[in-house]
């Protein structure tokens, strides 16, 4: 089974009662993503660390709790872990995986082993297997995504396609993933940019902690590095790339833009392609 030899994953969780239950179902899944696997937890209440091990209930899971000291702004938490991550980087050449996620992401072994895999075909073009947030609405139970806003056409995007032309990975507009997920390799690359390539985005800071590569060192014809699974033949994003955003916060609020598209109109298909399309193996 292709997983991770040794994982180190990162999250910061602002502390909030409600939020705990988010954080115990995303940690319950931690063991099953690596061989070998810790945790880093960061939080702004270090008189809450007892209650956040206690909500939690995942004693096979070995976790670290950490509180920052002199944070400054509340938003910069989500920056804490990047200190820890280089260091352990420096010092612990056994890690294969970094993990930085937000606290209400679950990411599964599924996802995790499709990355793997999708990585072994993506490293060669300088691109990575990226993964999507979706959400379920309360009264359809129909899953929407999270983060698109507008579908996008299959011809006119940029994609990879495989040789029998069953399945794409393709380079969608909203690469927003809400977590970053990397090798080694893609962790020294990471360590290494500048600062100021990340400033140059438009997220906002909580959500540049988790931008990573996305924009950095784009292969000429695409937009971003990430690339999501497309099953071609059914028309439909691979589930294997979705990763629930737990609140299903987005779909239940009529006038937020975000959570409106729902996965099966993610991408669609017509005539007159514009976009980028390399074959591959």
């Amino acid at each position: 089974m292709p997983l991770p030899t040794k994982l180190a994953i990162f999250v910061t969780f602002h502390f909030a009662e409600t939020r705990l239950p988010y954080l115990r179902t995303i940690c319950q899944e931690f063991v099953n993503l690596g061989h070998s696997v810790k945790a880093y937890l960061f939080t702004n209440d270090a008189q809450q660390h007892a209650t956040i091990a206690a909500a939690i209930q995942c004693p096979e899971l070995a976790i670290e709790i950490l509180s920052p000291t002199l944070l400054g702004h509340p938003y910069l938490l989500t920056w804490c872990h990047l200190a820890t991550a280089r260091e352990l980087f420096n010092a612990d050449p056994t890690i294969s995986h970094f993990l930085y996620l937000e606290d209400d992401i679950r990411i599964t072994q599924a996802n995790m082993i499709w990355w793997m895999q999708a990585r072994k075909k993506l490293q060669k073009y300088n691109l990575y297997p990226g993964l999507m947030r979706y959400e379920v609405h309360p009264k359809t139970k129909q899953l929407y995504s999270s983060d698109v806003i507008t579908p996008a056409i299959y011809e006119d995007i940029s994609k990879l396609v495989l040789k029998d032309g069953s399945y794409a990975f393709l380079n969608l507009n909203y690469p927003y993933q809400g977590l970053a997920l990397m090798d080694r390799e893609l962790m020294e690359e990471y360590l290494q940019m500048p600062d100021a390539q990340i400033d140059k985005t438009n997220w906002g800071i909580r959500e540049k902690a988790n931008q990573g590569l996305t924009f950095w060192n784009v292969p000429s014809g695409f937009q971003s590095r990430p690339m999501v699974g497309y099953d071609v033949k059914n028309q439909c994003i691979d589930p294997r790339c979705l990763v629930h955003h737990l609140p299903n916060s987005y779909v239940a609020k009529p006038k937020e833009p975000l959570g409106k598209v729902a996965l099966a109109g993610i991408v669609r298909v017509r005539e007159n392609p514009k976009g980028s399309t390399t074959t591959t193996g």
